[in-house]
C-alpha cells in the first residue's frame, strides 16, 4: 500500500514538475516577444535620382584648376574641412599609402555595385599657376555620417570613369575614389591636381 502511494505521489510531482516548465517556457517566449529586436534597421533612404545628377554635375566639374579653388565638389554638403595640420598629415599619409603603385588612370571599379558605403574623406591637393603666380592648396574634409545610402551603383552614376574619375579597392572594406589632372601650359594657366575620397564599409 506504502508503495502504490509513493507511485502516486512521484506522478503527481512529476505532472506539476512538467506543468512548471511548460509555464516557464511560455512566460519566456513572452518575454522575448516582447523585447525590442536587435536587429539593427537602416533607415537612410537610396539616394534619390535628383541628388545623383546633381552630385555628378559637381563631379564632372573637376577638370580644371578652378576645381582646386571652389568649394563645389560631389558631397560638399556631406563634408566639413579639416583644419588641424596633424590631422592633415595623417590623411594625406593614408591616401598616399592607399594609392602607392596605382595607375593614374586605370578605370578599376572592382567592387559590388550593391555594396553599401560610408563617405569618410576627401582631400584636395595641388597646385596651379596663373601667369607666374603660383597657389598651393592642400585641404581635407571629413563626414561624420551619409545623408543617403551611398551604394556601390551610385558611385557609378556619379564617379564616371569615363571623365578622369578611378576607383581603387584598397582592401575589401576600404574604396579610394580618386581624380588626377595635369596640365602644364608655360607660362600660361597651368595645374597639377587630384581630389581624392575615402570610402569605408
Amino acid at each position: 500500500m506504502k508503495q502504490i502511494l509513493l507511485i502516486i505521489l512521484l506522478g503527481l510531482f512529476s505532472c506539476m514538475g512538467r506543468q512548471n516548465k511548460t509555464s516557464e517556457l511560455n512566460l519566456s517566449a513572452s518575454i522575448h516577444a516582447e523585447l525590442p529586436s536587435s536587429i539593427i534597421i537602416d533607415t537612410l533612404e537610396n539616394m534619390p535620382n535628383e541628388v545623383i545628377k546633381k552630385e555628378y554635375a559637381k563631379s564632372s566639374f573637376a577638370g580644371s584648376h578652378h576645381a582646386l579653388i571652389k568649394n563645389e565638389f560631389p558631397f560638399d554638403t556631406w563634408l566639413t574641412e579639416i583644419h588641424s595640420k596633424d590631422s592633415l598629415k595623417t590623411i594625406n599619409t593614408q591616401a598616399d599609402s592607399a594609392l602607392k603603385g596605382k595607375n593614374h588612370f586605370d578605370e578599376n571599379y572592382a567592387f559590388n555595385l550593391t555594396d553599401e558605403w560610408q563617405l569618410r574623406y576627401l582631400i584636395k591637393r595641388g597646385w596651379y599657376e596663373l601667369g607666374l603666380n603660383r597657389t598651393t592648396v592642400n585641404k581635407c574634409y571629413i563626414s561624420n555620417a551619409n545623408k543617403f545610402k551611398l551604394q556601390g551603383d551610385d558611385l557609378m552614376k556619379i564617379f564616371k570613369p569615363s571623365e578622369r574619375w578611378a576607383a581603387y579597392l584598397n582592401t575589401p572594406n576600404e574604396l579610394i575614389i580618386r581624380n588626377w589632372h595635369w596640365y602644364p601650359n608655360g607660362n600660361q594657366t597651368s595645374w597639377e591636381y587630384e581630389l581624392i575620397f575615402i570610402l569605408t564599409k
